[in-house]
């Protein structure tokens, strides 16, 4: 390719590298700018669960993750970052071993808690990493079209601005490896072109197999493969067996960094199954319907003319059949085609196709310079179309990047919710919270996380004995701003909030929080302990002592609620203990007392037989519930999980007149 000769340009290319390094600082400081957001929080997706299943792994020496919805590399290599981030924190005695290292608190998606924020900051550190390692295989693969460096460092430069290179680098998230993986593979390719050596091939296969390690949904990412061997070698390549090898390599690798689809393939095709179905039939509610015109307004709102001139590059490179073109095309153009016919679509699905539409469009802006050259138009000419074709196709990608990070670190609603809430709630208020709302201490609270709080109709939340309400933007925008497709969830949102109170709306920043009071009557005194082996059966809400005369027994009323449908016989038992923790008196009883199982929270009274004339002052009562099946005492544990043993209530017995 003949190139335009200007003094900028032959400047550039005596010194690519110099560019180079400015444009890998440029993504790397993108990438890297705000990436501690949210934390000591959790806010976004994903992330704490990713994260979890990387921690465990290392905790428990166990190589298998246990959750096959997503290919096991990824938390490999983040459970191998956390090794050296543990021997430090053990040489300065911030952890004595492994099991000391704290796993994420995870309320429901987008509320959690990093204890330790550090080891979550490196999983993120390690994503925005490879981001920025991206750019420079960007550029290689440019080089490779181009013999001088000006299409790849446009290209490098292109994708180092890409808004969702750089949003998808700061978090938790597989798909920016997957990228990282699939560029290198396509390099391969574009080598094998060049030279159809094995160890190109092998490389580009173990590439390959890289990036579908990383993410199930890059398999067509071997397609270069094929088409660079085919180009060179006709029909006559399906007996080469250099092309059987990348494939073979792509394959091994695969199973060898997730060796578990094969040794536990009954979660595996449980967990792949159900993303398969998820983005194909079942969709993910928000995030559905008219794919195409979603993925063509994403392009045109996030890289704007770039698309465009990637697009008319595709067209050339079809019409030219040009080898070295095809190679770089056959993957982004199938890969594209079939996601458009996927249920769900989000800009991570689109992440893949990004830098080789970069590279494309970079091609077609060499060959419009060359082209005016070849009028010979003036150099005065040329360096403004440059600078202006410059200008044009990074001043969306660049303005959408350097806003998105703004908003990362700015404080919105999420932050100034939590602080009003903390100071308006008394402590041991029951709430129930949806996604993407601020994260309230769990000591402090009893909190029900729900995916959505329309998940339950809004007189379940009295019946259970929620006192507060918490909705958040980040569920339910999404159905409001779609009222023809989700008119039905709309509604149901509709009817919650005219059904409540609401108290207090924050709209920091653009985000906007909701809190609603429900109004239900509970006791003064709150336990919130959870019966059953896992903490999954019966639930003490609560309780009050209930007035007594001289010689009377005592009396509590206590408030139960059933957390799930076992509708077994349970007996209550209720052991009075004084200052010595001496017993002086118990009763046990039906917990239902005759009335049966019952769904939901409910309220009884009961006597504690004792000796008549017990003095005033401090008591506690320690309760037990007995699966009267068994015989078994039910273990009792926090909302956090943590074992209460034993579960004791404070009493103060005072004489009533």
């Amino acid at each position: 390719m003949r190139v335009v000769e200007l003094k900028t340009l032959e400047r550039l290319e005596r010194k690519p590298q110099v560019w180079l390094a400015a444009i890998i600082l440029l993504a790397g400081y993108l990438r890297f700018w705000g990436i501690d957001f949210g934390l000591p929080y959790t806010i976004a997706p994903d992330e704490p669960t990713h994260f979890t299943i990387a921690l465990r792994m290392l905790k428990n020496l166990d190589p298998n993750p246990h959750w096959l919805n997503y290919p096991s590399l990824v938390f490999y290599l983040n459970a191998l970052a956390l090794v050296p981030w543990f021997l430090i924190n053990k040489a300065f005695g911030v952890f004595q071993s492994l099991a000391d290292i704290p796993y994420p608190e995870i309320v429901t998606m987008g509320v959690g808690f990093m204890s330790v924020p550090s080891e979550f900051l490196l999983s993120r550190g390690l994503t925005a990493l490879v981001g920025t390692a991206s750019i420079y295989l960007v550029y290689r693969i440019g080089r490779a079209l181009a013999p001088r460096p000006w299409l790849a460092l446009l290209a490098a430069l292109f994708f180092a601005v890409s808004p969702a290179s750089v949003y998808n680098s700061h978090l938790i998230r597989p798909d920016t490896f997957a990228v990282f993986f699939g560029l290198l593979s396509a390099y391969w390719a574009l080598e094998i072109l060049r030279e159809p050596r094995l160890r190109h091939y092998l490389f580009a296969g173990i590439a390959a197999g890289l990036a579908v390690s990383s993410k199930y949904n890059m398999p067509l990412i071997a397609l270069p493969i094929i088409v660079a061997h085919f180009s060179n070698f006709g029909r006559a390549g399906l007996r080469d067996r250099k092309l059987y090898v990348a494939l073979g390599a792509s394959a091994l690798v695969f199973f060898a960094t997730s060796p578990f689809v094969l040794l536990d393939f009954t979660h595996f095709m449980q967990g792949a199954g159900y993303e398969v179905y998820a983005q194909s039939i079942g969709g993910h509610a928000g995030t559905e319907g008219d794919t195409v015109a979603w993925y063509l307004n994403f392009l045109a709102s996030t890289e704007g003319l770039i698309s465009l001139l990637a697009l008319l590059q595709s067209v050339r490179i079809l019409l030219k059949r040009d080898n070295s073109g095809l190679v770089l095309l056959s993957f982004p153009l199938a890969y594209y085609l079939i996601i458009n016919f996927l249920v769900v679509r989000n800009d991570r699905t689109l992440l893949p196709v990004l830098p080789f539409l970069h590279l494309l469009a970079a091609n077609l802006v060499m060959d419009i310079l060359q082209w005016l050259r070849c009028r010979n138009s003036s150099r005065r000419w040329i360096t403004v179309s440059a600078f202006a074709l410059l200008l044009l196709t990074m001043l969306i990608p660049l303005s959408t990047a350097f806003a998105f990070n703004e908003s990362l670190v700015q404080v919105d609603s999420r932050f100034t919710a939590r602080e009003w809430l903390n100071n308006a709630l008394p402590p041991a208020s029951r709430l129930a919270v949806e996604s993407y709302t601020p994260y309230l201490d769990t000591l402090r609270y009893t909190i029900q996380g729900v995916d959505a709080l329309i998940d339950h109709a809004p007189d379940w939340y009295v019946q259970n004995g929620f006192e507060y309400l918490i909705a958040s933007e980040g569920m339910y925008s999404r159905f409001f701003a779609n009222r023809n497709r989700y008119g039905n969830f709309a509604q149901k949102y509709d009817n919650l909030f005219n059904r409540f109170s609401e108290i207090k709306r924050f709209n920091d920043n653009g985000y906007e929080i909701r809190v609603f009071k429900t109004n239900v009557i509970l006791p003064s005194d709150r336990v919130a302990a959870r019966f059953g082996n896992d903490g999954e059966l019966m639930e003490l809400v609560g309780y009050d002592l209930l007035d007594r005369k001289p010689g009377d027994p005592l009396q509590l009323r206590m408030f139960w609620r059933a957390l799930g449908e076992k509708p077994e016989p349970y007996q209550l038992e209720l052991r009075l203990l004084d200052a010595e923790d001496r017993e002086i008196g118990k009763s046990r009883e039906d917990l239902f007392q005759g009335g049966g199982w019952r769904l939901g929270m409910f309220g009884g009274e009961w006597k504690i037989h004792a000796p008549p004339n017990i003095p005033p002052g401090a008591y506690r009562v320690q309760v037990s519930l007995i699966w009267t099946r068994y015989n078994y005492a039910l273990p009792a544990k926090s909302w956090r999980g943590e074992l209460i043993d034993p579960v004791l209530l404070e009493l103060s017995v005072v004489d009533q007149k």
